[in-house]
């Protein structure tokens, strides 16, 4: 539902209604009242004003923090122009063979198996990773998703496991719907030229609810090698249409109705439609069933609010 008035807007926003209207005030948005209506004009402008504030914008740019995925078990924090700010930070009780700080010690996490899916919460407050491997003593199958905290730069210790299907062997990405719910990418090896079956499908999970195995609820969204195409739009002759690569690798909430899903050429990898270089493709779903829409100003303001916070410690050390 749309906010039409501040207290609403907060409310989607996860902040304290009074807060926001001191906020909008410093914007020149003038309002008296948390019940005061809230135009989409009003919106921007404390949206452009946090930006300025924040230096996000114009030649502050290189101020902006960019929290960086890798396909290892660390986060490392960087700003816009790809400068480190801090040291990175473990996955407590999970290293890879290539884990400078494994000493000697037994890796529990297969090579190139780290972080595959990173997620941001709305609020712009909390991070979660999601393995593409399953750590040593885990049940087969079955991939960790850790929730990491923004502000106080660390794991919170909340963890959910994942169940692969049967069919599917990695993850491709996971992408935020709420504070609980999330998209995932899920395939196997096979592609259209190179035997086998493809299994390529995204799901939609929830971590607030868990089943007797400790699994998170998991359902499917959609079959990307059965979508229905019944205007031909690829000029196939065919009513359905297939998405057979291997790196499908991106997921995008555009709304409620359509998602963006992208795929990797894995340059110079082969096979996915034919035997020839695998194109990148974007590709446009319309969804049979509404999926909740992440709000673009919570995603904005979370962040910019996490810029400010940053800037802030920065001046007071």
């Amino acid at each position: 539902m749309a906010s039409n008035n501040v207290a609403q807007f907060a409310t989607e926003l996860k902040m304290p209604a009074d807060l926001l209207l001191t906020q909008l005030r410093s914007a020149g948005v003038e309002k008296s009242s948390t019940s005061d209506p809230l135009s989409k004009d009003d919106k921007d402008k404390l949206l452009e004003h946090l930006r300025r504030t924040h230096g996000a914008s114009g030649e502050t740019e290189k101020k902006k923090i960019t929290l960086t995925r890798k396909e290892t078990t660390e986060i490392k924090q960087a700003d816009a122009t790809g400068k480190v700010l801090r040291a990175e930070v473990g996955l407590p009780g999970v290293m890879a063979p290539q884990n400078p700080h494994l000493n000697g010690g037994v890796a529990n996490l297969p090579g190139s198996g780290g972080f595959e899916g990173m997620a941001i919460n709305p609020a712009g407050d909390k991070l979660y990773t999601l393995l593409e491997k399953s750590v040593t003593g885990d049940a087969a199958g079955t991939l960790r998703i850790n929730e990491f905290s923004i502000d106080s730069e660390s794991y919170t210790g909340a963890s959910f496991r994942y169940k692969l299907d049967a069919a599917g062997v990695a993850i491709g990405d996971m992408t935020a719907l709420n504070d609980h719910e999330f998209i995932i990418i899920e395939r196997n090896n096979a592609t259209a030229t190179g035997g086998g079956t493809p299994f390529k499908k995204l799901f939609r999970i929830d971590i607030n609810r868990v089943d007797a195995q400790g699994y998170v609820s998991k359902t499917e969204l959609v079959d990307l090698m059965n979508i229905a195409d019944p205007n031909d739009l690829n000029g196939d002759g065919k009513t359905s249409f297939t998405f057979p690569f291997v790196t499908i690798e991106s997921v995008l909430v555009l709304d409620e109705n359509t998602l963006l899903i992208a795929n990797d050429n894995n340059y110079p990898g082969t096979g996915g439609r034919d035997l020839g270089s695998d194109n990148t493709e974007f590709l446009k779903i319309q969804l049979a069933n509404p999926v909740p829409e992440p709000s673009t100003y919570a995603m904005l303001l979370g962040g910019l609010g996490l810029m400010g916070a940053w800037l802030r410690r920065r001046k007071s050390v």
